[in-house]
């Protein structure tokens, strides 16, 4: 028997809205008088924004005489680009200046009465807080912060993540080419409420035994320096930092983001993120080009530290390999917990040379193999 959709008490339209994502929602609450107000208040859980103009009626919106939107408001992302003078040393017009400013402000406003917020992401970060540095009290004082993605770092954000009342269990810190700042974490900050760290382009931000010391109870970690790898050099044993970041359970990165960290403790899965060669990287451009070696690509003998110094059980490798895997030996069996070995093969002509390399490794333990073609 046919049901109309109106006829449904409130309970049961509550219920079956909460299914729907808040897009949907949004569409479904211009349909019907008595299902919009239960259908706003779902789509209104989850907001992305993309530019500033769009941010302004966002906050113009939510700050209006109704006291039920912003504790509705669950997820916040901000993926706008807000260019500051004095951080990043852009011309900026005063047109857009004037935009930015008032967007911060009415920002300011719903982050102080957002209490219900769980997620926040935001690009350019530390300009957003130039234009209007009351919002890092504000973000401050909200303690229900699940997860936290902020791009683009510096005194500002290093203030608001000092500070912070909130408990969050997954922290991101991106950076990107304009930036000028770091962050600075202050030597007393304990979160231990943080289980997943991801850290790209680190060179602005702590090195690890400072993450660590910062984050204890961290199990995933993921690490990357985003400029392209230059060739290996070994450091000496003074310029190693070490880290006993005991917690960590999975670690991703790339070669480059760990060849001066030593960790006291073994992790269950080790992820290095690019291109390991078979060939040496030389030092030059050029020299590389002729070798056939991308931008980018690490040898073997470099990564052998890196896992010799986590010792995992699991393994995730991407191989472009150029030549018969001759040292993949000495890699693989660097680790003496390996069991699990996942590989991701660049060169698809290659899949004979690394299958008759699998069969003739006699020396290595027994392992799950997984390979896989780009």
């Amino acid at each position: 028997m046919p049901t109309n959709l109106l006829a449904l008490n409130e309970d049961v339209l509550i219920t079956l809205i909460s299914y729907l994502d808040p897009p949907t929602a949004r569409r479904l609450s211009y349909t019907a008088r008595w299902i919009h107000p239960i259908a706003k208040h779902r789509a209104l859980q989850s907001v992305t924004l993309h530019t500033v103009n769009n941010t302004i009626k966002f906050c113009t919106y939510m700050l209006d005489a109704m006291s039920h939107r912003i504790p509705a408001l669950h997820e916040l992302r901000l993926h706008c680009l807000i260019l500051s003078a004095y951080e990043l040393g852009t011309h900026v017009t005063d047109d857009k200046e004037e935009s930015y400013a008032e967007a911060a402000l009415l920002l300011t406003d719903i982050l102080r009465q957002a209490t219900s917020l769980r997620v926040f992401a935001m690009n350019s970060a530390q300009a957003w807080m130039v234009y209007e540095p009351q919002m890092v009290d504000a973000l401050a004082s909200i303690t229900t912060l699940q997860e936290i993605d902020l791009e683009l770092v510096g005194s500002y954000t290093s203030d608001f993540i000092n500070k912070m009342r909130s408990s969050p269990r997954k922290l991101t810190f991106r950076r990107t080419k304009r930036a000028r700042g770091r962050l600075h974490l202050d030597p007393q900050l304990r979160l231990p409420s943080v289980e997943s760290l991801q850290v790209y382009d680190p060179d602005n931000l702590p090195e690890p035994p400072q993450l660590a010391q910062a984050f204890p109870s961290t199990r995933r970690l993921d690490i990357r320096r985003t400029r392209s790898f230059c060739g290996f050099q070994p450091y000496q044993p003074d310029d190693v930092d070490t880290a006993a970041w005991s917690t960590l359970e999975r670690v991703r990165g790339s070669v480059h983001s760990f060849v001066k960290w030593r960790n006291m403790a073994a992790v269950h899965l080790l992820q290095l993120v690019g291109p390991l060669s078979s060939v040496i990287p030389r030092p030059s451009w050029h020299g590389r080009a002729l070798a056939g070696i991308r931008r980018g690509e690490v040898a073997y003998s470099a990564a052998a530290p890196v896992v010799d110094n986590f010792q995992p059980v699991a393994l995730i490798l991407e191989l472009d390999m150029s030549t018969e895997p001759k040292n993949l030996n000495e890699l693989v069996g660097v680790s003496k917990r390996l069991r699990y070995l996942a590989v991701a093969i660049h060169d698809k002509d290659r899949q004979a040379s690394f299958a008759n390399w699998w069969v003739s490794k006699s020396l290595l333990p027994p392992m799950l193999l997984l390979a896989s073609l780009y």
